[in-house]
């Protein structure tokens, strides 16, 4: 989430695409309706996930970010897709670095999306491998302040203020419906001066003074917040348009703009 920069000062820092990268991205054209009319399941990694039994998704279409690596479940299945954003996990440290040589432990089969700006640090530092590693582009819009907003990965898509509502993106360009939410708790603010609230102990770098789990300013907390719900009731808006259904299977949480369903209901025979 965009704590520390305004979405238009963020804007403002996306780099101008080359020709080169345009060229780049536009090979997302492949995944292009790939799914289409399949049903997906959007994890984040909030603590309501230590309640679900995620096994029974092995045979499901998966969009998966950040520290997803520390379930236990990916020995049972792998991620379909694994998503990335946070400029921090791309600064060349030390931390960044032992998160990958970790994650790669776990993670040998998936397809990486990540910002096409990380890509020159990512191939010649190899922190994620070639064949399996895509790259997309931000724009200068950001999902929530326009109502112009295309969802297509072959061109930059909208700025997000998370980057589960980039995997979302993705799952919407990739045709799939019905689009399932898990670990999307956002409920942070409830549980102010707690340290990594995720499904896993401790925080996704270690040893990284940028990284430190804690919240900060209340008041500022909750205007990050209302920019998340201002995203997600675009992605409303645009879900809506295309006829593709959205709803929430995260185990309680504060994310109400979805319907509800029980992920326990859906594999009740």
């Amino acid at each position: 989430m965009l704590d520390d920069v305004g979405n238009e000062a963020y804007s403002r820092s996306l780099p101008r695409l080359s020709s080169a990268d345009r060229h780049v991205i536009s090979s997302n054209e492949q995944y292009r309706n790939l799914h289409a009319g399949k049903r997906c399941f959007v994890i984040g990694n909030g603590p309501s996930l230590r309640k679900q039994d995620l096994s029974h998704l092995a045979n499901d279409v998966t969009f998966v970010m950040n520290a997803f690596c520390k379930h236990e479940v990916v020995t049972k299945w792998q991620p379909t897709y694994y998503f990335f954003s946070d400029p921090v996990l791309f600064d060349g440290s030390e931390s960044s670095a032992e998160f990958f040589r970790t994650l790669k432990t776990t993670i040998h089969e998936t397809t990486f999306f990540v910002p096409v700006n990380h890509k020159e640090i990512i191939e010649k530092e190899r922190i994620l491998p070639p064949e399996s590693t895509r790259f997309f582009a931000q724009s200068g819009r950001v999902l929530g302040e326009d109502t112009n907003e295309v969802v297509d990965f072959a061109r930059p898509v909208p700025s997000a203020e998370t980057i589960a509502q980039t995997a979302i993106m993705g799952a919407i360009y990739m045709g799939c419906s019905p689009i399932y939410l898990m670990g999307l708790d956002h409920d942070w603010l409830a549980h102010h001066g707690e340290t990594g609230y995720n499904f896993y102990p401790g925080l996704i770098l270690n040893n990284h003074p940028q990284v430190t789990g804690k919240l900060g300013d209340y008041g500022r907390q909750m205007e990050s917040l209302l920019r998340v719900r201002r995203s997600y009731e675009r992605l409303q808006v645009i879900v809506e348009k295309k006829g593709i259904k959205v709803l929430n299977a995260t185990n309680g949480g504060f994310l109400d703009l979805f319907e509800r369903v029980s992920y326990e209901a859906l594999f009740r025979e």
